[in-house]
């Protein structure tokens, strides 16, 4: 056995390495997985893999909070980007407009037919900034999950101690000229929400939009629904058809 001094430290290099400096990582595509009884194996992107979707977790989050959603998708044939982000540093806008030049750095929109967005909380709105903001952005659903589409107060409480330094609590206020209340949609976009019941942190009215597709609410609370199973199975309903499931 090989012992390695605790001393020296081991210098990673190459394309794939990013600094743990650097809040932005590069997108990077989970394929989906073909169930094999025997041995489980990547499944190749073919002609019959034309969507892929986008998770954005939420405020002060890691891309590990939406593993459970993105392991679903996979299983029902879906190719995910489980995106990571700064959540607490600029502004909706930012990253906003940092997803789009990501997508199509690495030719997303030339390589899939559809991108769907799966944004939870804060992701939620930039999930909505991003397609209501760039009229080349590719078509796709979205799912909005614990979504503060008309703003929170617990944003706007925030904001009065720390929003200097923390612009996207501004953003999610339900102040009346906040970003989250002054997205415009594309009517074109199939929007799902789900909400949670027991939400502490956005009200229930509060996650409604003008032009969803459809709405369900799941039990549970803010923190815990994109951790739950029934978030994950009505996530790939939405995909698939474009509406919630209501059979138990």
């Amino acid at each position: 056995m090989m012992l390695i001094s605790k001393s020296k430290r081991v210098r990673r290099t190459g394309p794939d390495f990013v600094p743990q400096s650097d809040p932005f990582r590069p997108v990077h595509i989970r394929p989906a997985v073909e169930p094999d009884p025997g041995r489980a194996r990547l499944r190749a992107r073919s002609a019959l893999v034309s969507e892929v979707v986008v998770l954005l977790h939420g405020f002060g989050a890691r891309p590990l909070m939406m593993r459970g959603i993105e392991r679903k998708l996979r299983q029902n044939r879906f190719d995910v980007i489980n995106w990571g982000y700064a959540s607490t540093r600029q502004s909706i806008a930012f990253h906003s407009g940092r997803l789009r030049d990501a997508l199509v750095g690495c030719r997303l929109v030339v390589d899939y037919g559809r991108v769907h967005l799966v944004g939870y909380s804060m992701g939620a709105i930039i999930a909505r900034h991003a397609v209501a903001s760039h009229a080349d952005f590719p078509p796709g659903r979205i799912v909005l999950l614990a979504a503060p589409n008309q703003g929170t107060h617990v944003a706007r409480t925030a904001a009065r101690v720390i929003g200097r330094f923390c612009p996207t609590l501004n953003d999610l206020s339900d102040a009346r000229f906040s970003t989250a209340n002054v997205i415009h949609t594309p009517r074109d976009r199939e929007i799902g929400v789900i909400a949670a019941k027991n939400d502490w942190v956005v009200p229930l009215s509060h996650t409604h939009l003008a032009d969803q597709r459809d709405h369900i609410v799941v039990p549970g609370d803010h923190l815990r629904l994109p951790l739950l199973r029934e978030t994950s199975r009505q996530v790939v309903k939405f995909l698939q058809n474009g509406s919630f499931s209501r059979a138990s």
